[in-house]
């Protein structure tokens, strides 16, 4: 299953750093993506980050699931949780999720750095404005 599968989106590889709008990188400690063209803002950085899988091939089901979930986000999508209408279907624990995400890096800068990266990117809701469009929420959605 690919994104291919079910968007109107065609993926071509490139070489070319000055040609591509998603640069993956295999390093890291965890996954993430920046969100659609959040990329552009780092026109020479990686906006994808698949820590570890560059020796895993095939992947597993659990990683297939993350590669799918990080190129929802560069095609645009948010946490399908975050949304206007999630109500309080998943309720998560902000010092779990903040610790979580401080865990993953070294240095007090960058654990604040990711506490309030878990906060936008985790916790708060998006704020339901005339320019987005949302389906009905979908507990199945990769993006879940």
């Amino acid at each position: 299953m690919t994104w291919e599968d079910y968007a109107n989106v065609k993926f071509q590889e490139t070489t070319e750093i000055d040609e591509s709008d998603i640069r993956i990188t295999f390093k890291g400690s965890w996954f993430n993506s920046t969100v659609g063209t959040g990329a552009k803002d780092y026109p020479r950085g990686d906006s994808m980050v698949l820590a570890g899988l560059a020796d895993k091939y095939p992947p597993t089901r659990e990683h297939c699931g993350n590669i799918l979930h990080e190129f929802g986000h560069a095609l645009g999508l948010q946490h399908e949780h975050q949304r206007p209408s999630g109500g309080n279907l998943l309720v998560l624990d902000k010092k779990e999720v903040e610790n979580h995400f401080a865990k993953q890096v070294k240095g007090q800068k960058r654990k604040k750095e990711q506490r309030e990266s878990a906060n936008s990117n985790i916790l708060e809701r998006i704020e339901d404005i005339e320019t987005r469009n949302y389906t009905n929420l979908d507990t199945e959605s990769i993006m879940m």
